[in-house]
């Protein structure tokens, strides 16, 4: 018997999806990306995490496919330290991303 679990509803934007693909990388400047959904641990005002939890399309930001986030943020370092490494907060990236595709 398949245990059912209550999973938190997740905010879902395909155009705010649309516009994060519009912009270049947010490492490297590249002008192909894709929406990167957090998974670092940025503490209070973000929402918990689990396995096979993603948070919600307004915490995403861009990020070229290959380089930055399969060998960047998926890779090694981790995605907090490869973004300190750009001097970039995910956090309060996302944010403003948030509220510039909203506006």
């Amino acid at each position: 018997q398949k245990i059912k679990r209550n999973r938190p509803k997740r905010l879902e934007d395909k155009k705010h999806l649309a516009y994060i693909r519009s912009l270049p990388c947010c490492c490297c400047g590249a002008e192909e990306t894709v929406p990167h959904h957090l998974i670092g641990n940025y503490g209070v005002g973000t929402p918990a995490r689990g396995w096979g939890l993603r948070v919600g399309d307004n915490w995403t930001i861009p990020l070229c496919p290959i380089v930055c986030h399969s060998q960047g943020v998926h890779g090694i370092m981790g995605e907090i330290k490869y973004l300190k490494n750009f001097k970039i907060d995910g956090k309060i990236l996302a944010a403003k991303l948030w509220r510039d595709s909203n506006g």
